[in-house]
Order: structure tokens, then sequence, then C-alpha cells
């Protein structure tokens, strides 16, 4: 049988997979996607992830594959050696509770390996060999929240934890953090600050077809966030000697009208060679994922 790989993203809301061969190529017609509550109850989220595993063994089966590995990329503080959730903001029910069991009692002895979405992104986002050019690579997640993960010499750099080895979405920022000036949350304040007769509850991705409609508001409020993301990367990418940005998350997705106000940002810094969005944003935690799994 051939061997294959089931590649997590574990979200909070949904878990996202696919099978993986061990090229690292995702194979056709095997996207998964499980509802799961990260408030729920631990019977109910242990059972999200077992009908996952119990799918894409089936999935497999199908193909005349066989998984042989899994890798979960997954938020943190987790203890990532150790399979073990340590989040109290989510996933509170299952908190000191080892994961893997749910997948060994579904796949058998496998070996299953959980890494830091910051992680997960940077290893999916850097599978294109063109970026094995760059010595120090920097990647920002722009979503519900900011990101930052980096690569040096085509290694993730990871704190004691498992995390990442630079984190900014806490960083002090303009009188809060960085994260509320870069993130989905960010873009609605500063569109509803500059149209505050707006219909109410538009979403980041509702402002953005605004901004491609022509509404300068929002175009602007995004352009905003590009200064701020900006300004709040600069030192950081300038003292670490970074010579490639890559960007993902949501509302990194194309099209991009914080691109613009980024590059200008940063237009100083000569060692940045290049400063560009990932390919296929959506499935880059799938990559990463299978990648740390390898």
């Amino acid at each position: 049988m051939k061997k294959c790989i089931l590649s997590v993203d574990a979200g909070g809301t949904y878990l996202k997979a696919a099978l993986v061969t061990p090229e690292g190529e995702i194979i056709a017609d095997t996207f998964m996607k499980v509802p799961v509550n990260s408030d729920g109850e631990l019977d109910k989220i242990v059972e999200s992830y077992k009908t996952l595993a119990t799918t894409a063994k089936e999935k497999a089966e199908g193909i005349g594959s066989e998984i042989t590995a899994v890798g979960v990329c997954i938020p943190g503080p987790f203890d990532y050696e150790n399979g073990i959730c340590r989040m109290t903001h989510k996933y509170v029910s299952i908190f000191g509770i080892p994961m893997r069991p749910w997948f060994e009692e579904v796949l058998g002895n496998v070996p299953i390996t959980f890494v830091h979405d910051s992680a997960g992104f940077i290893l999916g986002a850097t599978r294109n060999p063109k970026y094995a050019q760059y010595k120090k690579i920097g990647g920002v997640m722009l979503g519900t929240g900011l990101g930052f993960a980096t690569m040096e010499n085509g290694k993730v750099m990871k704190n004691e934890t498992g995390g990442p080895a630079v984190s900014i979405y806490n960083v002090p920022y303009n009188g809060s953090t960085a994260e509320e000036f870069a993130s989905r949350r960010a873009v609605k304040r500063m569109f509803y600050e500059l149209s505050p007769d707006a219909p109410e509850g538009l979403d980041a991705y509702e402002i953005c077809c605004l901004a491609t409609e022509g509404d300068k508001n929002a175009y602007r409020a995004y352009e905003m966030m590009g200064e701020h993301l900006a300004n709040i990367l600069h030192d950081v990418l300038r003292d670490g000697g970074y010579d490639c940005l890559l960007l993902g998350g949501a509302i990194s997705k194309e099209p991009n009208y914080s691109l613009d106000a980024i590059k200008k940002g940063l237009a100083d810094l000569e060692g940045l060679k290049l400063i560009e969005i990932v390919d296929d944003i959506d499935n880059t935690p799938i990559y990463g994922a299978a990648k740390g799994a390898l």
C-alpha cells in the first residue's frame, strides 16, 4: 500500500485536514472539514477528532493507501513534545489531557507530531524551492490575531515551549498592543472610525469587498493596517537581519490592499530582498503540518 500523512489544521471552529504524500503533495479529493467547538465539553471535542481520524482512514483505504504519520498544526500554549493542550482561552475542557490517544485509537501506533500554527505556516509557506536562497525568512499571519514565525537557514526557530522564537502580537504599540492594529478586528475598527454611518456588523472580508467596489474608506482601512504592520515589523526585521518576508492568514488573500503600504513602510531595509503573499494561503497550514511530520 502507498503511504500517506494525515495533515490537520486544528482551529477552534473546524478541523481542516487532507491526506498528503511523503513528497508533500496534497492528494486530490481527500480534503476534510469537521466541526469542533473549542468551548465545548471534553467528550464532544474528542468525538470531533476521532470522527476526523475515522474519515481520514476511510479515505486512505479508498485510494489504496495507508496513514503512516499524523501532523497537527495547533495554536499555543501547548506542550508540543507531549501533545498536551495548555490553552486557557479556548479548548479549556481538554487542558492537560494528552491528545495523541484520540488518533491512535483509530489509526494505531503511528507517529503523531504537533507543531505551533506559526511553525506550520512558515513550513508550508516555504515549500516552494525558490525560498531556499533566503537566509532568514519572517512569516506574518494576519487573521483573527497577528502571528509571526522565523525560519533561519531552513530551520524553524522556536522558543523553549515550541512556540515562535519571535512573537509580535502583544508588543506595546500606540498605547495598546500590535494585534489591535494588525488583525481582523483592527480593520473593522479603523473602517468604522472612518465610516461611522456604515451598516453595522461588517467583517473584514465584506470591508475588502467594499474596497474592491471603490469605497475609499474601506480601502484606507486596509492601507492603514499595512502602515501599522510595517511600523510594528520594521525594527524586528532590521535588527534580526531578515531578508525575506512572507504574508499569510485569512486577510492576506488577494486582493490585498495592505501590501503596497507594507512595502512602502519597509522600503528602507536594504537587506530585505523580498516581500510577498504566499501561494495557496488556505492550504499552507496543511502543507506545513505534513512537513512537520516528515
